[in-house]
């Protein structure tokens, strides 16, 4: 399994910091980016993917520097996002490097009490074909979270990107882990009319159709993503108290 960071964004919000770029953010004196990379170890800190695929974009050359070629004994690769177009967008760049089943995380997301080794074990579990990582009730509705329906096994039969209201306390974030095979729906992926980006909900509804499975997971108590400058305090404060 292979993990992959999100880490192409310009961070316009957060420009009053002058980062040199947004996951730099310092969250509890720790980088944001570092919440993520560590996320790809468990508890014991042994890795749980053979590699980390990195898509950059904006001031790139300052995320290599700081990761470089190895994180935490990992191997770390490069791919450049010339346009972005929205997060399916950044994992069709990469899609060539990702020769396996992979975790995806995104760069600028804190999450409280994480069990992401527990959710690669569901997936392997269930062969699904996603396992999208969920809080209950998440407090963070700025960025409007993907919506789910799920029947009563916990399957998803619907999701929704930034919906104007939620029928249930499911929250999507960020953090997913995907069956290799679904990255050949990304060829057939098309831009969201609404908003001209390739958004990973409409990625999600297509695998859902092609019946391979796609489950909520209950990835973390809470989280909170690092949009402008007042986020960074939300978020130490968040982690304090928990």
């Amino acid at each position: 399994m292979k993990g992959l960071v999100l880490a192409a964004g310009e961070g316009t919000r957060l420009a009053e910091l002058n980062l040199k770029h947004k996951s730099f953010a310092v969250v509890n004196k720790k980088h944001i980016i570092d919440y993520s990379l560590d996320l790809l170890c468990n508890e014991d800190g042994k890795p749980l993917v053979s590699e980390i695929v990195v898509v950059v974009g904006h001031n790139a050359q300052s995320i290599k520097d700081y990761i470089g070629d190895t994180y935490k004994g990992i191997s770390v690769s490069y791919v450049f996002q010339a346009e972005r177009k929205g997060i399916a967008h950044a994992v069709k760049t990469a899609k060539d490097a990702l020769d396996d089943d992979f975790i995806m995380c995104l760069a600028d997301e804190c999450l409280f009490n994480p069990r992401l080794e527990q959710m690669v074990e569901e997936f392997y579990l269930c062969q699904a074909g996603c396992i999208c990582g969920v809080v209950l009730d998440g407090e963070d509705f700025s960025m409007k979270p993907i919506a789910y329906s799920v029947d009563e096994t916990g399957w998803a039969v619907s999701v929704t990107e930034k919906p104007d209201a939620y029928e249930n306390d499911i929250r999507g974030i960020g953090e997913c882990v995907f069956a290799k095979k679904t990255l050949a729906y990304l060829d057939e992926l098309q831009p969201n009319p609404r908003r001209g980006e390739y958004e990973m909900g409409d990625w999600i509804r297509m695998i859902i159709a092609n019946g391979d499975g796609v489950k909520p997971f209950v990835l973390a108590d809470a989280y909170c993503n690092i949009n402008c400058a007042k986020d960074i305090q939300s978020a130490a404060e968040m982690l304090e108290h928990r």
